[in-house]
């Protein structure tokens, strides 16, 4: 199996992981947070880094910069995991160089799939081979044809309407604002108890 680096605040949920993957055969070192991740991959660069995305000091999306601005670490496969999976925190991870993305509550079981699927990935590519090529068996789509309408220059159906402003006014974005910290907030408590059942349930 492999050499994994785990990074999370939470001491129980960072057990209980650590405790799974080391079951399943891999060589885990577990850190506590974004800096001592980063201390860790340097020290033996790993086939896997598993980083929660919300830490203290260095975030996830901090650390897995750092991995890749280091040419010893820069091709090393990173998972993110978060209790948030909205779209824009989905869009941070793999903007930051992320490989994959977890939400929590997640399954030791579908954690170590992930981990086995990065370690059996296909092979380097090197990042000039990638840039502009397709999909492998896509077909090109050939650029929109102008439809031509009577009476109409083509100046004049290139002009985009005007929209209606939509600014939110500021009171109702604060309140809007507040209520969604509150709701983040309260999802995180249940989250992590719901969370850690499914790790302490999971064989």
């Amino acid at each position: 199996m492999g050499a994994i680096v785990i990074a999370e605040d939470d001491p129980d949920i960072r057990a209980m992981i650590t405790q799974k993957l080391s079951r399943a055969g891999h060589q885990v070192t577990a850190a506590e947070d974004g800096a001592a991740a980063i201390v860790a991959v340097k020290r033996s660069v790993p086939d896997v880094v598993v980083l929660d995305m919300q830490m203290p000091g260095l975030s996830g999306l901090d650390v897995v910069r750092l991995i890749r601005a280091d040419p010893a670490t820069a091709r090393v496969p990173v998972i993110m995991v978060t209790s948030h999976s909205q779209p824009q925190y989905i869009g941070e991870s793999f903007n930051s160089g992320a490989d994959d993305f977890l939400a929590k509550p997640f399954s030791p079981r579908e954690l170590a799939a992930r981990i086995e699927h990065l370690m059996n990935g296909s092979p380097d590519v090197d990042d000039d081979q990638l840039i502009g090529a397709p999909a492998p068996g896509s077909v090109p789509t050939p650029a929109p044809m102008p439809v031509p309408v009577p009476g109409v220059p083509p100046a004049d159906r290139a002009t985009p309407a005007p929209t209606a402003d939509r600014t939110v006014p500021a009171p109702v974005a604060e309140t809007v604002a507040a209520a969604l910290v509150a709701t983040e907030e309260a999802e995180a408590k249940v989250g992590r108890r719901r969370f850690f059942r499914l790790l302490t349930s999971d064989v």
